[in-house]
Formats: C-alpha cells, structure tokens, sequence
C-alpha cells in the first residue's frame, strides 16, 4: 500500500509539474491506470526502473507478437508531427481573433450587400440565382456541354423530372448567406452561422457556375474556401472579442462563478506556443490563394512561354476594357504600351511563379500578398474584372500582428501588441511534441486536402466544387 501511495504520489507530482501537461489534458491518466492495482499483490514498475528491450526498443518484456510495430508508430508519430507543426504552428498566423474574424465577415457583408460591378456578388443574389435555375430547365440550351456538372446536374433532374426552382429557394439562400455571415462578424452564435454561411455560398456559387459554363466563378472561389475553413478555427467562447464570449461572462457572473475561473482553461488556447486550428484554418486560404496565382503563371508560360511576356494580352485587353474605372490612365497606356506593357507582363509573371512562397516563408509573405493586391487593383482599374473578394480575403493571410505590434498603431489598438507576444514565443520556444498529438488527425486531413487542391489547380480541373480557371491565358497570336 506505501508503495502505490509513493507511485501515484509520483505521478500526480508530475502532472502538476508540467504545465504544457495540463493544457493538453491527456498526461493526467497515468494515476488512473494506476488505481486499478489498489488490491494487486504487486505493483507496476516505476517509469525511472523500467528496464528498455534493446531487440524491440519497448519497454518491458513479453512476446513480440504481443507489442505494436514501434517502427511505423515512430515513423507516423514523427511524420504527422511535422505536418502538425507546418499546420497549425505558423508563427506569422495568429488564431482567428475577433478583430480579424468582424474585418473579414464584415467586408464580406458589404460587398454583398453593395454588389459592386464585376465583383461576381450577383451570384449570391436571388434573382440571379433563379435566372441560373431557369437555364438547368433549358439545359439543351446552354452550349456548354463540356461541363461534366451541368450535364449530369441537367440530365439528372430531367431523368427524375424534377425542377430545380422548386428544390432551391433562391430566397431563402440570399437570407441565409447574409445572415450567416452578419452573425459570424460579431461573433454570435456559435459555429452555426459559419457554417450555415459556408454552405449556403457554396451551394449557390455551384447554381452559377454549374448553369453558366466554363469558370464563371473564379472570383468567389477563394472566399468560400476560407469560409469553410473558418469553420475548424477557434469558436467564439474563446475570443474575448465576440458577443458570445460577453453573453458566456455576463452568465458566469449571475451564477457567481469567478471570471478567473472560468476563463483560466479558455486563455490557454490563445497561448502563442500552442497549435490553433485558427491557425491551420489561415494557412490552408493561404495555400489555395498560393495555388491561384502560381498555377496562373504557369500555365501562361506553359502554353506561350516568353510570347506572353510582350504584353500583347495586355494590349487586346485594354482595347477591350470600355468599362475601365479610370479610363484617361487606360488610354495612356494604350498610347504608350511599347514601353509599359511589356514590363507589365513580366512582372505579373513572374510574381505569380514566386506566390507559393508565400506558402513557406513567413518573411516575404507580405510582399507576396501585396503584390496580389496591386495585381488585381490594376485590373480593376484599367478593366473590367473586380476581384475585391480575394482582396477581402487576403486580410487574413497578412500577418497584421508583426507588422504593426511594435508600432504606435499597437497602443490604440490593444490586440496587436497582444499578440505580438505570443508570436515571439513561437519563435523562441519550439512547440513541443507532445501538443501536437491532439492535432495529427487534422494535420493529415489538411494534407491531403492541400494536395488536391494542388493537382486541381495543375490540371485546370474547372467543375464545382473546384474552380481553376488562369484568366488571361491567351495571346492575340492565337489562330
């Protein structure tokens, strides 16, 4: 009986002692396995005295074919732990805290809301969405029979003779999408809004580019990426920026719970040498965003190599841009395209062959996803083409925190100076091991996902739920 008091004693000393133990809140089960022992004639041995099989690698003795492959346990231990790190530990993505979660929803809202001109936002409208309804009815109509999702979409209903306005509401979706997305900006009710938002963009984005041919949604592709990820990332009663984290202290407080109590376990998630889902959340929007741009670059050298590079697309497209913003700039690089254009190509080029960069260093991510923005901002400006959606959702791939967290901006805006600690502990203090156990499943999935999105991106595979599609990928030499 002294012996077992000694030995859980031990391990109860131990699990008090560790502090990354009792955050991840699986170590503190080596004294429940012990009680079982409380009436055995012996006791199992101390961790310090157990002796190591040199053949197996395994502690203890017995048959080998009583013990697990320690080989492929250490190989995958150590190979989702890798991918664990990369995922849900990047120093330069911070957890989708409040400030950065309302700036996305919100902008997001705003453009719905506002639909400015060739932003892609009508698809998320009811009327568009019941004219893209009309066509699946007409399907014969359509001539794009290429799409391997409009013709089975098409026939399908047409086999079951059923009609697709009667299956969608449109606007019933145009409520949800809103909604969803106004209630996630402020953080209210849980996951639920995300997740209804998600699906209800998705599902009308599909409508659209199932019922309008070929890669008429490359503009609200990468936004409902980042919608669905943001579903995995942190939940609302752990940003103390969400209503939902009010109402849960305004609670505690009527039931007379002490706030320190209750928010001790929350705060551990924010910790800066601990993974975030938010984290893996922003960094696989990032590897789609990375995909788009470096899979358009490719493919224009790939089909034209160093023609494209004269900036004759440029040109034919600037003559054909009557609904440019600012049309006197327009007309001046029209007027003097030998000697603006060509250095334009080459460089919208070339920054879309280095963006999967992005992907693995930190330290020029910034520039890499500002000049995305300048990309499409000249776009916007000289054509017709409006991609404020990927804009918008680029905010979240910046990392806001090191850029601005040892500025005098921090002192108004207390969230950066926050979180710029908890980047510096990431950088100091490598994560350990055994915080990451807890993320390996997720980390494998985010792999495999990442993968796809990869070759779909390779393969120009433009059918819902993927979207690839390089614009400007055409040369006026073309036949």
């Amino acid at each position: 009986m002294r012996n077992r008091n000694s030995m859980v004693r031990h391990y109860a000393h131990h699990d008090e002692s560790d502090d990354d133990d009792k955050d991840g809140g699986i170590y503190g089960i080596e004294t429940a396995v012990l009680l079982p022992y409380h009436h055995t004639a012996e006791m199992p041995p101390s961790p310090s005295k157990t002796r190591r099989n040199p053949r197996y690698g395994q502690s203890g003795s017995g048959p080998s074919c009583c013990r697990p492959n320690s080989t492929i346990g250490h190989l995958y231990s150590r190979v989702t732990d890798i991918l664990a790190r990369f995922w849900y530990t990047d120093p330069a993505l911070s957890p989708l805290h409040g400030p950065l979660r309302f700036v996305f929803y919100f902008a997001m809202l705003t453009i719905l809301l506002t639909k400015p001109d060739g932003s892609g936002s009508m698809a998320f409208t009811a009327g568009s969405c019941k004219r893209a309804l009309r066509r699946l009815v007409h399907y014969d109509n359509f001539g794009f029979d290429m799409k391997f999702e409009a013709g089975l979409f098409g026939h399908g209903l047409r086999y079951l003779d059923w009609d697709p306005r009667d299956i969608f509401n449109c606007g019933y979706m145009q409520s949800c999408v809103r909604w969803g997305i106004a209630l996630s900006a402020i953080g209210l009710g849980g996951m639920l809004p995300r997740i209804i938002a998600a699906v209800t963009w998705w599902l009308m984005f599909g409508i659209k580019m199932i019922s309008f041919g070929p890669s008429p949604g490359h503009e609200q592709y990468l936004a409902g990426v980042a919608f669905v990820a943001f579903c995995f990332a942190e939940n609302n009663f752990v940003d103390e920026y969400s209503v939902d984290s009010y109402l849960w202290r305004f609670w505690t407080r009527l039931r007379g719970v002490p706030p320190t109590s209750t928010n001790t376990a929350l705060q551990r998630r924010w910790d800066g040498s601990s993974p975030s889902p938010g984290r893996a959340a922003r960094k696989i929007v990032l590897f789609q965003a990375c995909c788009v741009m470096f899979f358009a670059g490719v493919h224009k050298f790939a089909s034209y190599a160093f023609t494209w590079l004269d900036g004759g697309t440029i040109l034919a497209s600037l003559h054909d841009g009557n609904n440019a913003r600012i049309p006197l700039l327009r007309d001046f690089c029209r007027e003097h395209s030998w000697f603006f254009l060509p250095p334009m190509a080459i460089v919208s080029v070339i920054g879309e062959l280095l963006s999967m960069m992005g992907v693995f260093s930190p330290s020029y991510r910034h520039y890499i996803v500002g000049s995305w923005i300048i990309f499409h901002t000249g776009i916007m400006i000289l054509m017709h083409p409006n991609f404020a959606m990927n804009m918008v959702t680029y905010i979240v791939l910046v990392d806001w925190r090191g850029l601005f967290g040892g500025t005098a901006l921090a002192k108004y805006l207390p969230f950066l100076s926050d979180e710029s600690g908890a980047t510096n502990s990431i950088r100091r203090k490598r994560c350990p091991g055994r915080k990451l156990r807890p993320c390996r499943l997720g980390a494998v999935v985010y792999t495999v996902l990442a993968i796809t999105l990869f070759v779909t991106s390779l393969l120009r595979i433009d059918y819902w739920p993927f979207s690839s599609y390089a614009l400007y990928n055409w040369h006026p030499s073309d036949p």
